[in-house]
C-alpha cells in the first residue's frame, strides 16, 4: 500500500485499552471508514522499532479531501470509538501525504511473507532531504522490500519515505542503520501488520 494519497493515524493506548482498541479499530472504525466515498484501503500496523504500544492506521485515499469529506466525518464518530476509546488514546499524530515520486528498489530476495512490514522515515525537507539517497539505497538492501516512495505532508511540507517489505526482522536492522545515518530529528520506525484490519 504506497497509493498516489494517504492518510495516517498514529497513537498510542495504555495495556488495559489494547484489547478493546484493536476490537474497536477492526470490527467498527475500519469497516464504517472504508465504507465512505474515496477510501481506497485501510492497513493497520503495530510498531516493531522502537519498541513500546503505538499503532498507525495508513488509509490509501482518493483525493486529498477525503478525510475533511461529510462521510468520513460522520464515519468517525461511529459506534464505540468515540466514548471507550479515543478518549484513552495518547500522542495522537495524524498526516496527510501526497506521493512525490517511487523508488526503484529492484529485486529484493523474497522474505518471509506477504509484503505487509512498513518502514517510515519521517522529517523536515532540510533534515531528510539531503540523505535521501542514502536512505532509499539502505532500503533497496533490506531483504524483501517491495516498494519505496516518498512523500510530502501536505499541511506542514514535512518529508515522509515509505517502504513496504516482507521481512519485519531485516526492517529492524534497517532502522539500526538509518539512525546512524540521519540527524536525531528525523522520525525512523519499523511497523509490523497486526493481523487485524
Amino acid at each position: 500500500m504506497l497509493g498516489q494519497y494517504l492518510y495516517t493515524a498514529a497513537m498510542s493506548i495504555s495495556p488495559d485499552r489494547e484489547s478493546l482498541l484493536n476490537e474497536v479499530y477492526d470490527e467498527e472504525h475500519i469497516p464504517a471508514l472504508k465504507a465512505v466515498p474515496g477510501v481506497l484501503d485501510v492497513r493497520r500496523f503495530r510498531r516493531i522499532d522502537p519498541p513500546g504500544i503505538w499503532y498507525l492506521a495508513v488509509y490509501e485515499i482518493a483525493s486529498l479531501d477525503v478525510p475533511s469529506s461529510q462521510g468520513w466525518l460522520a464515519a468517525r464518530d461511529l459506534g464505540r470509538w468515540p466514548l471507550e476509546v479515543r478518549p484513552f488514546i495518547s500522542g495522537l499524530q495524524n498526516g496527510l501525504y501526497a506521493r512525490q515520486r517511487d523508488f526503484d528498489v529492484g529485486r529484493s530476495p523474497a522474505g518471509n511473507g506477504e509484503p505487509g512490514a512498513l518502514l517510515i522515515v519521517r522529517g523536515s525537507p532540510g533534515d531528510a532531504g539531503p540523505q535521501l539517497e542514502s536512505v532509499v539505497g539502505l532500503m533497496r538492501r533490506t531483504d524483501g522490500t517491495t516498494a519505496a516512495a516518498s512523500y510530502v505532508e501536505v499541511r506542514d511540507g514535512s518529508v515522509m519515505i515509505a517502504s513496504r517489505a516482507t521481512n519485519p526482522d531485516a526492517l529492524r536492522l534497517t532502522c539500526a542503520s538509518i539512525r546512524e545515518l540521519l540527524p536525531a530529528a528525523i522520525t525512523i520506525e519499523a511497523y509490523a501488520p497486526t493481523g487485524h484490519g
